[in-house]
């Protein structure tokens, strides 16, 4: 099974957590005067500015500042 790191390249900067990551994302709602619903198949869209937090251990920064990079790697 694949991991958030090998998926995405991401993970806490603060305790190595990859796993019980959050990101604030942009996808497409439908609006009516009663209900806002999102879209059927959705696309969740991220950038490397967009708000990210560990739920293991509470950092926040952005994306970007969750980037994994593997140690050795060039």
């Amino acid at each position: 099974m694949s991991t958030v790191r090998e998926l995405y390249r991401l993970a806490c900067p603060e305790c190595g957590e990859d796993d019980r990551l959050q990101i604030l994302v942009e996808t497409m709602v439908d609006l009516s005067p009663d209900v806002t619903t999102e879209v059927d198949n959705p696309i969740h869209e991220w950038r490397e500015g967009n708000y990210c937090a560990c739920q293991a251990c509470g950092h926040e920064a952005t994306v970007s500042d969750f980037d994994f990079i593997e140690v050795g790697a060039s």
